[in-house]
């Protein structure tokens, strides 16, 4: 049986090919390599893909064994021959799916880049975690590998595909890694990586336990309560993961994050008052009222409190007044905000039991808006840069400085960026970002084993 040896052996061949070029891409993650910086990613990618090449290896001993047997009818083999060649495919769709966005940083004009959002990605997400481990916050397994950010042209914003997310591009298959896809039109201007804080705040919300699903239920108490009407009530709580991750990201890139938001967002009027029950985000006329509220009620001192009431009155002054329906949604900012920020949940429950809020998890004081505002000075001026900062708040200030740019400024936009992206790089931390766990480990065997067996 000539045709069905030599399909045998060809299938085999092919099943034998991930592991070589699996070996190639972890070596670019020693210490001083392109991909250093990507060691906790790739090393996540490896514990997933070596159990699917494990689980290849196992059929292909057992083709190899029922092929051996001269009992064994040829449709059998032929049957597991096809399953060992659907497997192999699949095993290299997800390959491929995580190789494209990897390749993307081996191309000099798009890697410093993609290398300076990988930092500040990795200094949201180590700031919320690190602070959750200080409180000895009981989390699910898999959290420690940081979003691998990559350049799309799928959306025209920033997205982000949560870690476990099933995807169109894997036949309905869960992600072994949280990913961000930032716009290629966003690219070498580093005041957009704003987008980061707010799009790594949803992968905050799933590894963490699926905040907002709790966050949404403690709301509706809250304004059901305080006799907000049912109408009212539904659509902040369809409104919730997406005010969560506003306000995270509020937390953890300053004030400036309101105002990258209002220039986001900042389009005709009846886009910005139009309401639609089904939009997972609230109004933009709302939005943005919200968030300048938060900044407000924040501590970040009297300098923001000024920033942030001249946005709040720039954005009235384009967009009053609203629609009435829109109008109501206003009085509750403060119950919104306490719930969001101040609700104890079973999700963050320490060892012993105590419940914690989402404000517990990032610490904000007055020095930090102080700091960027000191940084956008230097980079206005073109001075020299200093050698620390917190790397979550330098899109902040590259935000703020092209505020205020204008012809007298020595520095030029193209300047400012290169300033920026070489700040990040002096600023971040040294070796490799790779922290593994034994439940970690065991959540992406899981993972794994849960794409190999899909229909």
């Amino acid at each position: 049986m000539p045709l069905i040896s030599q399909r045998v052996r060809s299938l085999i061949h092919r099943a034998d090919t991930l592991p070589l070029e699996l070996n190639d891409w972890m070596s670019q993650t020693a210490k001083g390599a392109a991909l250093e910086k990507n060691r906790s990613q790739l090393t996540a990618l490896d514990i997933f893909m070596s159990q699917l090449r494990k689980r290849l290896q196992q059929d292909v001993q057992f083709l190899e064994s029922i092929f051996a047997n001269d009992k064994t009818p040829p449709n059998d083999v032929l049957v597991q021959a096809e399953a060992l060649d659907r497997h192999t495919v699949d095993a290299h769709l997800v390959w491929g799916f995580f190789r494209s966005k990897l390749d993307q940083r081996f191309v000099p004009l798009f890697g410093r880049h993609l290398l300076a959002m990988d930092l500040v990605a990795h200094d949201c997400y180590r700031t919320v975690l690190d602070r959750a481990e200080d409180l000895g916050l009981m989390r699910q397994p898999g959290l420690r590998d940081y979003p691998l950010t990559f350049f799309q042209d799928e959306f025209a914003s920033p997205v982000t595909w949560q870690r476990g997310t099933k995807i169109d591009r894997l036949d309905h298959r869960r992600l072994p890694i949280p990913i961000v896809g930032i716009p290629w039109n966003h690219q070498r201007i580093p005041w957009e990586f704003l987008s980061l804080h707010h799009e790594v705040a949803h992968d905050l919300d799933a590894d963490l336990g699926d905040v907002s699903s709790e966050l949404k239920e403690n709301l509706g108490k809250r304004l059901q309560q305080r006799k907000v009407p049912a109408k009212r009530t539904e659509a902040w709580q369809t409104w919730t993961s997406e005010i969560f991750a506003d306000f995270l990201g509020i937390l953890l890139a300053g004030p400036p994050f309101a105002s990258f938001l209002a220039n986001f967002l900042t389009c005709s009027k009846v886009r910005v008052v139009e309401w639609n029950a089904d939009e997972p985000h609230p109004p933009s006329f709302v939005r943005i009222l919200l968030n300048g509220h938060l900044v407000k009620s924040l501590r970040y001192g009297k300098a923001a409190e000024v920033y942030v009431n001249r946005l709040i009155r720039e954005w009235k002054s384009l967009y009053d007044p609203p629609p009435t329906g829109l109008a109501h949604f206003l009085a509750d900012f403060d119950h919104v905000i306490a719930s969001i920020l101040d609700s104890r949940l079973n999700c963050l429950k320490d060892e012993s039991g105590k419940k914690h809020s989402i404000r517990s998890l990032v610490t904000v004081s007055a020095t930090d808006f102080a700091a960027q505002r000191g940084l956008s000075k230097l980079l206005l001026d073109g001075s020299p840069l200093p050698s620390q900062g917190t790397l979550r708040h330098v899109a902040g200030a590259a935000f703020l400085a092209m505020e205020q740019i204008n012809g007298t400024n020595a520095a030029s936009t193209d300047e400012i960026s290169e300033s920026v992206i070489g700040h990040i790089f002096a600023i971040a931390p040294p070796g490799q970002l790779a922290i593994r766990t034994k439940a970690s480990t065991d959540h992406l065997k899981f993972l794994a084993n849960a794409y190999y067996d899909a229909p």
